[in-house]
């Protein structure tokens, strides 16, 4: 139990009346709210002669502002300096700190607060999480720890000085993270050359396969569908799905064992043998190997450092980099003889599981970090700082 006395916000803050009547042919700086207290983003201009809006709220430094459709989420911030003059709908209350009560940065630290957005998430209206909204009196009746205005300037200094660490130290985890699986290409290329006698085209191991499938179309046996963004870069690894359905645009079918190869933007490196049968985006390649070669190999070796080199250098001065299908089915990997090839995948296998290892440890300890700025707002709040 905080030792600090509680305050509704209707106490701390007070509606700011400062509006513009939007105008015909004039362009307003636009502001958007992350959720979990996140703070502001930067959205496109609104244009007068565009919205039905009449008029727009102003917003300053230092302001107190939230979202009614999603103040349910957290979608509260505090107005920084670079987002002074901005403007957002009526749907966004903009409030002022009372200077007597409350400082601004000690209300930025509560719009970051998990607990105050599980306050807010209690204050809403409306049924279904897009129609739930937090009115205004409902905002103002939420009450938050509130001490003396010199306590609140030290919770501040303390959150900012163990947020400001926890950033740092995030920052260094993923770093760590990409590191982990950019390895994986290279790592790659040094067993391959182990085993590799030859090198082979892509067009010798591989056909093209283009099983288009048009809007409307029977997607069947198709039980998913895998884009881009379900492949993970370097490691192969199936990252997500989406369901079979009323799809937009044309797709192409796969089938289990064939490699998608995302030719968009192949710097990527976006490589991963099909364990299902499914439909991907057009930006895919679908490769079904027609020999001795198993696809696991196949897909390895196009996410080999020296592949993947090569396929940045031919698609490295387009404006929106594609390799096209006779560019990738003219590409050549090293091939072990036949006899060695199981030895080889034993080892990819190996050394990938490591890699993954590893990533998955430093994603464990960003977690902790993450954690370690809601402890802080735990501590501080409780009067523990």
């Amino acid at each position: 139990m905080s030792p600090f006395p509680r305050a509704s916000l209707g106490e701390c803050v007070e509606p700011s009346d400062e509006v513009v009547v939007v105008e015909h042919g004039v362009r307003y700086p636009n502001a958007g709210i992350l959720n979990r207290g996140r703070g502001l983003f930067v959205k496109p201009e609104l244009d007068g002669s565009d919205t039905s809006y009449r008029t727009l709220n102003v917003l300053r430094a230092d302001d107190f502002v939230y979202s009614r459709l999603f103040g349910w989420e957290g979608a509260v911030a505090v107005v920084p300096e670079a987002f002074d003059g901005y403007h957002v709908s009526a749907e966004f209350p903009v409030l002022r700190a009372r200077p007597d009560v409350v400082i601004p940065d000690y209300l930025g630290c509560v719009a970051r607060w998990p607990d105050f957005h599980v306050l807010l998430a209690d204050r809403t209206t409306g049924l279904g999480n897009r129609r739930q909204r937090v009115p205004l009196d409902r905002f103002l009746s939420v009450e938050v720890p509130l001490p003396p205005i010199e306590d609140q300037r030290r919770v501040v200094r303390y959150i900012d000085s163990l947020t400001k660490r926890a950033d740092r130290v995030a920052f260094l985890a993923k770093r760590d993270e990409l590191l982990a699986l950019v390895t994986a290409p290279a790592i790659v290329d040094a067993i391959l050359s182990r085993f590799a006698t030859e090198r082979t085209h892509i067009g010798d191991l591989a056909e093209l396969v283009n099983d288009l499938v048009r809007p409307g179309d029977d997607p069947s046996p198709a039980s998913a569908f895998v884009g881009l963004q379900h492949v993970e870069s370097h490691s192969g690894r199936r990252i997500g799905e989406a369901p079979v359905g009323g799809e937009k645009g044309r797709k192409f079918r796969f089938r289990p064992g064939d490699i998608l190869y995302g030719y968009l933007r192949p710097y990527l490196n976006k490589v991963w043998v099909a364990d299902r049968d499914g439909l991907c985006s057009v930006d895919q390649h679908v490769l079904r190997p027609k020999g001795d070669v198993p696809a696991e190999y196949i897909a390895y070796a196009l996410r080999s450092r020296s592949t993947l080199d090569e396929a940045i250098r031919l698609t490295h001065s387009l404006q929106l980099p594609r390799l096209r299908s006779g560019l990738l089915l003219d590409l050549e990997i090293p091939v072990p003889a036949p006899s060695e090839i199981s030895a080889a995948l034993s080892q990819l296998d190996s050394a990938l599981a490591r890699v993954l290892q590893l990533d998955s440890a430093f994603r464990r300890r960003r977690v902790r970090i993450d954690a370690l700025g809601v402890s802080a707002l735990n501590h501080a709040f409780a009067g523990l700082a």
